[in-house]
């Protein structure tokens, strides 16, 4: 495999530079959700951080957002956002200008041409428009749960159409995060601007790659989204449970889990059997033991489905709530790391 390296610096006035726009649906919710005004406010947020996205991978470089101009929206709509679903949307812009220098493209072990080394430039800055685009779908939906969706996204250089890519999208487990709270943990709705750069502070999280705790916790939180409409409950629950145990550092023991999410989250009577029971279902699930629906056109119209949305689509929910509420809580106390000790008391005799 080659290594191909591109360094990125600040725009001169004399260099060459290209123009990257991203166009994004942001999904709305159905009008019986009841989930409009979340989304509505999450969209404004996401508005008023133009200029404060950081391009993935680039420090110095910033995504611009904005509404697409009406005159542009619907001609846009009716050549690259034809989707099979009926769900409405917005169309927005993110958009950055990108120096482009040659000599600064270097592919290890191999001599590139000029041709060679503006493809190279136009797909990894689109690589990384994509990996900053998606970062926010996760930033979004840590601060303020399934309050931004996105939908296929057109990139365009210069103007000119260029490619496609499939944005994170939440899922069905996700929406039943914020359909149906559990009273305890209570998820809490934070600046996304304030998550954003908590989430900037992470540095293994922004390499792609965790090395501590948190980052490991926080990739396990990225899988809970996907690029397809769901990944359904019994991925959304083992991902939920990993990333609660690599948070707590709990070496794979639920009393261990129980015991430090109740000292960081508060008590509640229900905890430990909640928590038991997800470890039964990833048990049941990882071991053959556990009866699903397919994973497409799910049988919902069988009386077992009711009955496997009442167990397994809770609890896998109430997992994800556990862990985007441990997050929210270290956001709001600047924490990177959540610690234990055990101490002895020393009785007097």
């Amino acid at each position: 495999m080659t290594k191909v390296k591109v360094q990125f610096g600040d725009v001169g006035i004399s260099m060459e530079y290209f123009n990257f726009r991203a166009v994004v649906p942001v999904l709305q919710p159905y009008p019986m959700e009841g989930r409009d005004k979340l989304c509505k406010e999450t969209e404004r947020q996401v508005l008023g951080l133009s200029g404060g996205i950081p391009l993935f991978d680039h420090k110095n470089v910033f995504l611009n957002v904005s509404a697409v101009p009406a005159e542009e929206v619907k001609d846009l709509k009716r050549r690259y956002f034809q989707f099979s679903h009926i769900r409405p949307f917005h169309l927005y812009s993110f958009e950055a200008k990108i120096p482009y220098e040659p000599e600064k493209i270097e592919a290890e072990g191999k001599s590139l041409t000029k041709r060679d080394k503006k493809s190279l430039f136009l797909s990894m800055v689109c690589e990384n428009l994509e990996a900053g685009i998606n970062n926010l779908v996760i930033t979004t939906n840590l601060a303020r749960p399934e309050s931004y969706d996105l939908d296929r996204t057109s990139v365009f250089i210069n103007g000119e159409f260029f490619q496609t890519f499939n944005a994170l999208r939440t899922g069905d487990a996700f929406y039943l995060v914020q359909a149906h709270p559990f009273k305890w943990p209570k998820l809490k709705l934070l600046p996304v601007r304030v998550v954003l750069e908590w989430l900037n502070s992470v540095e293994d999280f922004q390499l792609g790659f965790s090395s501590t705790p948190l980052g490991r916790s926080l990739i396990c939180f990225s899988y809970l989204f996907s690029t397809e409409v769901s990944k359904g409950y019994p991925v959304f629950a083992l991902w939920s449970l990993i990333g609660l145990e690599a948070l707590y550092g709990s070496n794979g023991s639920r009393r261990e889990l129980t015991e430090k999410i109740q000292l960081f989250l508060g008590a509640h009577p229900s905890v430990e059997k909640d928590i038991t029971n997800i470890y039964k279902i990833r048990s049941g699930i990882a071991h053959g033991g556990k009866d699903l629906p397919r994973s497409y056109n799910e049988p919902d119209a069988l009386p077992q489905f009711d009955k496997y949305m009442d167990d397994t689509g809770k609890l896998a929910s109430l997992a994800g709530q556990l862990l985007i509420a441990s997050f929210q809580k270290m956001i709001l106390e600047g924490l990177k790391q959540i610690k234990f000790e055990f101490k002895l008391v020393k009785q007097p005799a």
